[in-house]
C-alpha cells in the first residue's frame, strides 16, 4: 500500500484499484506552463531544502510533497521537464514514461503530442510501482499505447554488469555549475562500479531538438488555451499569457514542419545512438536549486529565457518520447540537491528502473530527507 499524493483523477483510479491511498490534491504552476515553480494565484511552492529556493516545474507540489514525506509517491505531468525537473530541485525519484506508456485522460492537456505523464517517489522501486499500476492502453486516450505492460519489478534487482551507458559529450554539460557536473560524474563513475561500460557519445545537436519542440507545445498549447486567452486574458499572469500568445504566433507552415523534422530526428537518434549504448546518462538541471525571487525578477523575456535555460536539459526527452529517470546524486555546499538523469530506449523503462535502483542500493542519497520545522 502506497499513500500518493495527485494531479490527475484518471490515473487515482488506477492507482486506487492497486491499494493506493489518496490525501488530496497538489499546488503546480499555472496552466502547467513553467520550469520553476511558481504561481501567483495559489501561492509559490517552497523547496523543502531551503524555503526561498525554487520546486522546479511544473509538477512542483508532486515534487514538494514527496521530498517533506507527505506523501510516498505523486503524479506528474512532462511535457518539457516537468517531473524530472521537481524531482531534481527537491531531491527525489521521478520517472518520465515513453509517450503513450501511460494515459493522459483526465489531465489537463498542454501540448498533446509532447505531454507525458509518471510517477514521483523516494526511490527507484516506488516510481515502478507505480508505473505498473498506471501503465497501459485506455479507451479514453488514442495515444495510449497496445503493448503489454512488462512487470518491472520482476527484474530490478538483477545485475546491470554489462549495460552500456552513454555520457553526452556535446550539449549536456556545456554551461553547467561545476558542483552539478561533479556530482552527476561521481554518480556515473559508481555506475561503472557497478559493471556498467561507459562510454562517451556525441548526440545529434540537441538544441535542434530543443528547438523543435518549443515550436509545437507553443502552437498545441495556443490552440488549446485560445478561448482562454480570448474570454479571460485578464485572469493569466503575465508570464503564462505571454507564452501562450508566443503559439497564436506561430504559422501553420512552421507547425507542420516542425511535426515532420521531430519525426526525423527521432529515427535519426535511434539509429545512430541506441546501436552504441543501452541508457544514457546526464544532468538534469544545469545548476542547483536558485532562488526564486531572482529567477522571476526583470522583464517578461528574461524570465522566459530563464525558464528555458533551466529545462533545457530535458525537453530533448520530451520531443524524442524517451523514458528517463530523475535520481538524487548528492548535494551542494549549500545543501541544495544534485540530480542525475538516465534515459533509455522507448519503451525500456525496465532497464533504466533496474540502472536507477542499482544505483541506488550503492548509495544513500535518496535517503536522505530536509530538516523541517
Amino acid at each position: 500500500m502506497v499513500l500518493v499524493a495527485l494531479r490527475k483523477r484518471r490515473k487515482s483510479n488506477r492507482l486506487g484499484a492497486a491499494g493506493a491511498i489518496t490525501l488530496g490534491k497538489l499546488n503546480m504552476t499555472e496552466l502547467a506552463m513553467g520550469a520553476l515553480g511558481d504561481n501567483p494565484h495559489h501561492g509559490h511552492a517552497r523547496n523543502p531544502w531551503n524555503l526561498e529556493r525554487c520546486t522546479g516545474g511544473s509538477s512542483s507540489g508532486s515534487g514538494v510533497a514527496v521530498a517533506a514525506g507527505l506523501a510516498l509517491g505523486a503524479i506528474g505531468t512532462d511535457t518539457g521537464g516537468s517531473i524530472r525537473l521537481p524531482a531534481a530541485a527537491c531531491g527525489i525519484t521521478g520517472l518520465k514514461p515513453t509517450y503513450g506508456r501511460v494515459s493522459r485522460a483526465g489531465g489537463m492537456a498542454l501540448s498533446w503530442s509532447n505531454d507525458h505523464l509518471g510517477p514521483m517517489a523516494r526511490t527507484a522501486r516506488d516510481c515502478a510501482l507505480m508505473l505498473q499500476a498506471m501503465a497501459g492502453s485506455d479507451p479514453l486516450d488514442a495515444t495510449a499505447s497496445p503493448r503489454p505492460v512488462p512487470d518491472y519489478l520482476a527484474d530490478l534487482d538483477a545485475p546491470v554488469g554489462g549495460l552500456r551507458v552513454g555520457v553526452p559529450e556535446n550539449f549536456f554539460f556545456q554551461g553547467i555549475d561545476a558542483e552539478m557536473e561533479a556530482g552527476v560524474r561521481a554518480a556515473i563513475a559508481t555506475l561503472a562500479s557497478l559493471g556498467a561500460r561507459v562510454t562517451e557519445v556525441r548526440l545529434p545537436d540537441p538544441q535542434v531538438t530543443n528547438d523543435v519542440t518549443s515550436i509545437i507545445s507553443r502552437s498545441e498549447s495556443a490552440a488549446l488555451h485560445a478561448g482562454l486567452l480570448r474570454e479571460k486574458p485578464h485572469e493569466l499572469a503575465p508570464f503564462t499569457r505571454a507564452r501562450l500568445e508566443l503559439g497564436l504566433r506561430v504559422p501553420a507552415y512552421d507547425y507542420l514542419q516542425a511535426l515532420r523534422l521531430r519525426a526525423r530526428l527521432a529515427r535519426t537518434f535511434s539509429r545512430e545512438i541506441w546501436a552504441e549504448v543501452d541508457v544514457l546518462a546526464a544532468p538534469v538541471i544545469p545548476e542547483p536549486a536558485p532562488p526564486l525571487g531572482a529567477a522571476l525578477e526583470g522583464s517578461l523575456e528574461e524570465i522566459i529565457v530563464r525558464q528555458g535555460r533551466f529545462s533545457r536539459l530535458t525537453r530533448p526527452f520530451n520531443g524524442l518520447g524517451l523514458p528517463a529517470l530523475t535520481l538524487p546524486c548528492g548535494f551542494s555546499r549549500a545543501g541544495l540537491p544534485l540530480a542525475l538523469q538516465l534515459v533509455g530506449r522507448p519503451f525500456d523503462e525496465g532497464t533504466v528502473l533496474r540502472l536507477g535502483h542499482a544505483y541506488q542500493q550503492a548509495t544513500d542519497w535518496h535517503t536522505r530527507q530536509p530538516a523541517l520545522t
